[in-house]
Order: C-alpha cells, then sequence, then structure tokens
C-alpha cells in the first residue's frame, strides 16, 4: 500500500488505543498513595506540612519502581500524581518516593493497573507490527485483505484521497489462491489483532474521557519492547 494509506492505517490505531484506554481507570485516593511511597514516619510531616506549604511545590508527578513483574518486564517504573481534587489539597511529595510493602492494596491498584497497561500496549503494537509485516510481504490489497480481513478498521473515509481508493478497491472480501507464507507466531499475532481490532471497533468513539481523580498514573518511560519471532516490537 501507498505510504499515505499505511501512515493513515496507524494514526487510525493510535486513535483506537487511545480510546481503549479509557476503559482503563485507576482510583486511589491521597492517603494510599503517600502511604505508598513515603516511609511511615514520613507521612504525618508530610501530610501537616501541606496545610501550611506552598501547595504547588507538592503537586506534581514521583516515580516509583514496581516489584513485580509487568506483561514480561521485570520492576519497571510508574509515575504517581497527587492532585489538588474535589477542594482537598494533596500531602507533599517525599523527596526520595519508594515503594512501601506494607501497602499491600494500594499497591494492588497500581500493580493491577500497570499489567493491564502494559498488556493493551503489546497489543496494539502487535496490530501495528502485523500491518507492517503484512504490507511487506503481500503482493497487493486483495492478500492482505483475505490474511487480515478487520484492517479496514483502521480505514476512515474522507481522510485521505489514496486511502479513500484503497478502500473502494479493497473493501469487498476477494479470495487469494496464493499469500505469503507466515510463521505460527506471525498467525498467532493475526488472530490477537483481529480480536482486538474487532473488540475496539464494537466500543466505538464515544467512550467517556475518565474524569480526574486524586491520584493520576501513567508508565515512567516508554513501554518497553516486546518479541514477535525474533523481532523487536514496541508496546503502544
Amino acid at each position: 500500500m501507498h505510504d499515505n494509506v499505511y501512515s493513515e492505517m496507524i494514526k487510525q490505531l493510535e486513535r483506537k488505543r487511545d480510546i481503549y484506554l479509557r476503559t482503563l481507570p485507576f482510583e486511589m485516593t491521597h492517603e494510599e498513595c503517600i502511604r505508598l511511597i513515603a516511609p511511615r514516619e514520613h507521612i504525618s510531616i508530610l501530610t501537616e506540612a501541606a496545610k501550611f506549604a506552598d501547595i504547588n511545590a507538592s503537586e506534581g508527578w514521583v516515580t516509583v519502581t514496581v516489584p513485580a513483574n509487568i506483561d514480561g518486564v521485570d520492576r519497571p517504573q510508574a509515575m504517581l500524581y497527587m492532585r489538588t481534587h474535589d477542594q482537598k489539597a494533596p500531602p507533599l511529595r517525599p523527596r526520595n518516593a519508594y515503594w512501601q510493602y506494607r501497602e499491600a492494596d494500594a499497591g494492588k491498584k497500581v500493580i493491577d493497573w500497570m499489567l493491564k497497561r502494559y498488556e493493551i500496549g503489546r497489543r496494539f503494537g502487535t496490530v501495528q507490527h502485523v500491518l507492517h509485516m503484512l504490507n511487506k510481504g503481500c503482493e497487493n490489497g486483495h492478500q492482505l485483505r483475505y490474511m487480515f480481513p478487520t484492517v479496514l478498521h483502521l480505514c476512515k473515509a474522507g481522510r485521505d484521497p489514496r486511502m479513500d481508493k484503497w478502500m473502494e478497491k479493497f473493501a469487498a472480501y476477494k479470495a487469494c489462491k496464493h499469500t505469503p507464507a507466515v510463521s505460527p507466531e506471525l498467525k498467532r499475532a493475526i488472530q490477537d489483532s483481529s480480536a482486538l481490532l474487532t473488540s475496539a471497533a464494537l466500543l466505538g468513539e464515544d467512550v467517556p474521557i475518565p474524569l480526574e481523580a486524586y491520584v493520576a498514573i501513567s508508565p515512567a518511560s516508554n513501554l518497553q519492547c516486546f518479541k514477535i519471532d525474533g523481532h523487536t516490537v514496541a508496546r503502544m
């Protein structure tokens, strides 16, 4: 396919990823967060000082190492942000935040969220890899449509003339006698990618953006890569 068509498909994939992430809420109170990232003897100091200190100095991201294997990645880092919410100011941030193992419930919330975020990143990264490999290996759009029918979920009319022509030409499903050989691992990746795009399509585009709460969470850096058939694939 033309580079413009491929580029538009990747943009649509990113948009579907962003919508999918809206289904991944995170709820944590200031108290849970500070107990997770600060030593016990510092909690009351940080909480009380926030009542008198410049609150702007307390609001910001803190990075903490997650003591778990997250979707094949050992001990990744998460960022937590205690924000003023519902007229409740957060405690001050500890200078050196680190995981407090005693806070099992708060820690489980972080681990569960990170597991889901890394999984979503891996699955959407898999779709991007599948699209790249089939675009490189297929001789024409009919082969690509035959091997990866749900690729049409990545097409959107009216955004690029070349995309519109590609959709018109290959919209109809056409059986192909000859297709490029794929490994069992890539075949499984195609199947998972098809399931994910179908699921994303059923979500639609009206998924509400989660409301801001007391604590926000984010991976601390780019999501670590993974392997498919010896290829290094970036999570999305």
